[in-house]
């Protein structure tokens, strides 16, 4: 993963289109977002849902739980990070390994899963 394409012929003809060789931000940029950023978002105690995946999230009201159906709209699978805290909760930063604890939940390509959430959990 490279920041910059060579589209000119200023480093030779031979290396048009081609990056260079080595590590850049870019790709600490994308393992610090899948290390510290969930897929879903989930509030236990209010049944509210962040999505920050490619993945579309319905909360419905189960009784004593919360029943959330995720969809997939990609042809491609998912495995969805859900993180699950209450509001109360937004006193005290995550942990540097909060998401270590995450439920992971595979869905197809265009498919779904469902998911039962204890509320006030």
């Amino acid at each position: 993963m490279c920041e910059r394409v060579n589209m000119s012929d200023w480093e030779g003809k031979e290396n048009i289109g081609g990056v260079f060789y080595g590590s850049c931000w870019c790709e600490v940029s994308c393992l610090l977002t899948y290390a510290e950023i969930p897929g879903v978002w989930f509030l236990a105690d209010t049944g509210e849902a962040m999505v920050m995946d490619h993945v579309e999230v319905a909360v419905t009201d189960a009784g004593d739980s919360w029943r959330l159906s995720l969809s997939n709209p990609t042809d491609f699978p998912a495995e969805v990070k859900v993180y699950i805290e209450k509001r109360t909760d937004f006193v005290k930063p995550w942990s540097p390994c909060a998401m270590d604890d995450c439920r992971i939940i595979s869905v197809d390509g265009r498919g779904g899963a469902e998911l039962l959430i204890e509320k006030n959990r």
